[in-house]
């Protein structure tokens, strides 16, 4: 019994991390486009490899395969280390590179 309620516990953790991951892509994305993202099209791919592997991830402990577990907290502490760190921070500076555009283009008229 309890065994059963854990696993629930993981499968609806593991579905939120896929859903917010998601919500937060998509975000991201739409970001890009408004600033025409100079790197977005990698940037999108890796979102697209980075769901595919939480996918995988969540199938594979819906499966109750014992190994999933050392794989998912090595998936989500490289995605923090690259992808975070990395990715974003690049992203960040084209946003607020192009919110200080968008905000000198209101001021003058």
């Amino acid at each position: 019994m309890l065994h059963n309620t854990l696993g629930q516990t993981e499968n609806r953790l593991l579905d939120e991390l896929v859903r917010l991951a998601a919500q937060n892509f998509r975000a991201e994305e739409e970001w890009m486009r408004r600033c025409r993202y100079e790197h977005a099209e990698v940037h999108i791919e890796s979102h697209a490899h980075l769901l595919n592997e939480l996918l995988e991830l969540r199938d594979g402990l819906f499966k109750r395969h014992e190994h999933v577990n050392r794989k998912a907290v090595a998936f989500v502490r490289r995605w923090l280390e690259s992808h975070l760190a990395e990715s974003d921070r690049d992203l960040a500076r084209a946003v607020r590179l192009h919110l200080i555009e968008e905000t000198a283009s209101a001021q003058a008229l």
